[in-house]
């Protein structure tokens, strides 16, 4: 549960702030995402900022790419059972061959549907589960307004 602290509060936030103060978003610099990012860093760090950047970057990728697969494996080994992670894994390296080839857009557009096809069921799971969640709530604050 700290990941998405330290990325969404801290990261995002430092990032936005480099973006405003170098000015490069209102400049003439059409960039966006990490184009803009790197525009900012080179502008406010020199050539330090770009290889800051490079290195985020990279680790953010890297560490993207290996928390995908093993939760991916997890969730497959829970769905379909222990022998399915081999298929998943083969699966998931054959879509980030398939990703490196194809358009930035089609990449981002596969993407955006498969999170938005795991919404569906985390949505009638947060349905199904509310009445129980409820009743654990419930039950944990009587006991601690007891103690």
């Amino acid at each position: 549960m700290l990941g998405p602290i330290i990325d969404t509060l801290l990261i995002c936030t430092a990032t936005a702030f480099m973006i405003l103060l170098s000015g490069v978003w209102e400049g003439g610099q059409n960039g966006t995402g990490v184009t803009l990012t790197a525009a900012a860093f080179s502008e406010l760090l020199g050539t330090t900022g770009n290889v800051i950047l490079f290195v985020c970057v990279l680790c953010f990728a890297t560490t993207t790419i290996l928390t995908y697969s093993f939760y991916g494996a997890q969730c497959a080994s829970f769905l379909f059972g222990a022998r399915y992670k081999t298929h998943y894994r083969w699966l998931y390296v054959t879509f980030i061959i398939v990703a490196s080839v194809v358009t930035l857009e089609a990449a981002i557009g596969f993407i955006d549907g498969a999170f938005a096809m795991m919404a569906i069921p985390t949505m009638f799971a947060a349905i199904a589960l509310a009445p129980k969640v409820k009743l654990a709530a419930d039950d944990y604050f009587s006991r601690l307004a007891k103690s």
